[in-house]
């Protein structure tokens, strides 16, 4: 008998999802079922196990916590009771270093999701033209459709972090109907957070009804709210065709709120569905024009601190020359793979990204299913690296306090960088931190 053919269970792919500044997570897939253990430790000769169900699962996902920030870890999934051996599992050892935190006190935290697509039937499904580029996957069992039980587990799992408030990004539902906002309305509604939220393409109106207006109450769609010491805007970047576009009236609006903002002290967060990184996202960005006019009048602002937005159901970092170091984000989509939502901490010098898949068996099971999406090319195209699901941003003007720059002298430079890029098999960063030198924005 050939070797290979003598072997149990064998690890079909890992990915290395999250890492925070106390944790990370890892999520794998064997050819058969096993118990979900992941071997850890800051010594890599000294593995600890850390369980995180008994039941046997060929679909796992393991959060491992209460570690030391700023720390590098190593780990290794587990076939049985021991740590798998290369032949059972190429991916591992991994490593990953946790995030260290911005500086300054902490002050808030709150998440975003998108594209949770209320009413969906097939999902990576993308037809041009009735040519069909993309084969769509469906979910078997009809009672419990796919952005059922993708939205309701990641109100759960929200609610255990117990942010301060959520944003969702837009395309709140899939063809904007009225008994898909109330859907979204019923699921969203068990958050026990306040929600607020901004229009994607898929919400636009349609059939001269517009329910985003009328069933979710948003009226008008751009607005801002402001939190702790911070604002918070949210933009409607939509026409009637659903590409990307910021309405003529938004920019004066936009301005006014942004020179109050600066005027009251205020640092500046932005939300839309569609992003305006001119660079890296233009398919999934609003057209040229208005980024170019956007970034050109953010550019005078030096308290505008992220853009954040979804459409693109991808991770990704853009940045732009006018508006330097400040990050312009894309998250994943909530309603299939990558799968999750982004959880941020807020401090006085900064903020954290982290990202979370929703733990549930069906989710898990799903996130596998639309893996395959893109003709198998999703976790490329996707994903995105780790440190574009998970960074730090600190604020380059922030001022220390004494106390701050003791904690900064006490910490070496960074030494995490990722080598690997997407040379490691699953295509993602193995390192936590990847520094952009003419920046602020530290992924971490």
């Amino acid at each position: 008998m050939l070797p290979f053919l003598a072997l149990g269970a064998q690890v079909e792919y890992e990915e290395l999802l999250s890492v925070s500044e106390n944790g990370f997570a890892v999520a794998w897939k064997t050819d058969e079922p096993t118990l979900s253990i992941l071997y850890y430790s800051a010594d890599p000769d000294d593995l600890t196990p850390w369980e995180e169900s008994a039941e046997l699962t060929a679909m796992h996902l393991v959060w491992v916590d209460d570690l030391e920030p700023d720390t590098t870890y190593f780990y290794s999934t587990s076939l049985d009771t021991t740590p798998a051996s290369a032949d059972e599992n190429p991916f591992s050892p991994g490593w990953v270093h946790t995030q260290q935190a911005p500086p300054g006190n902490y002050l808030f935290s709150f998440v975003t999701l998108n594209d949770t697509h209320v009413g969906e039937e097939t999902a990576g499904l993308i037809v041009i033209g009735g040519l069909v580029l993309t084969p769509g996957f469906t979910w078997d069992d009809p009672d419990r459709p796919y952005w059922l039980f993708t939205n309701e587990a990641a109100v759960a799992t929200i609610n255990e972090l117990a942010p301060d408030f959520v944003i969702h990004k837009g395309d709140v539902t899939s063809t904007a109907e009225a008994e898909q906002f109330a859907d979204a309305q019923a699921i969203f509604g068990e958050l026990d957070a306040d929600l607020y939220y901004a229009r994607g393409n898929h919400d636009r109106p349609r059939d001269g009804h517009d329910y985003f207006k009328e069933v979710l109450g948003i009226d008008p769609t751009y607005y801002y709210f402001d939190h702790g010491p911070l604002r918070f805007i949210i933009l409607d970047t939509n026409n009637e065709l659903g590409s990307g576009d910021l309405s003529d009236e938004q920019f004066p609006w936009l301005a006014d709120v942004l020179n109050d903002a600066r005027d009251a002290g205020r640092r500046v967060m932005i939300f839309s569905h569609h992003t305006f990184a001119l660079h890296g996202a233009l398919a999934y960005a609003v057209n040229p024009a208005d980024c170019r006019q956007f970034t050109e009048l953010l550019a005078n602002y030096p308290n505008f601190v992220g853009l954040f937005a979804g459409h693109s159901h991808r991770a990704r970092l853009n940045f732009d020359d006018r508006t330097g170091w400040v990050p312009y984000v894309e998250t994943p989509a909530t309603k299939e793979y990558p799968q999750g939502f982004a959880f941020y901490r807020v401090y006085e010098g900064g903020y954290t990204q982290t990202f979370h898949r929703p733990p549930c068996a069906e989710c898990l099971a799903w996130a596998d299913l639309t893996r395959g999406e893109y003709y198998g090319l999703a976790p490329w195209l996707m994903l995105g690296d780790l440190y574009e699901r998970n960074f730090v941003v600190r604020y380059p003007d922030y001022q220390p306090t004494d106390d701050d720059a003791a904690d900064d002298d006490a910490i070496s430079d960074d030494d995490n960088d990722n080598d690997n890029g997407d040379d490691t098999p699953n295509g993602q960063s193995s390192a936590a931190d990847s520094d952009r030198d003419e920046s602020g924005c530290g992924c971490g």
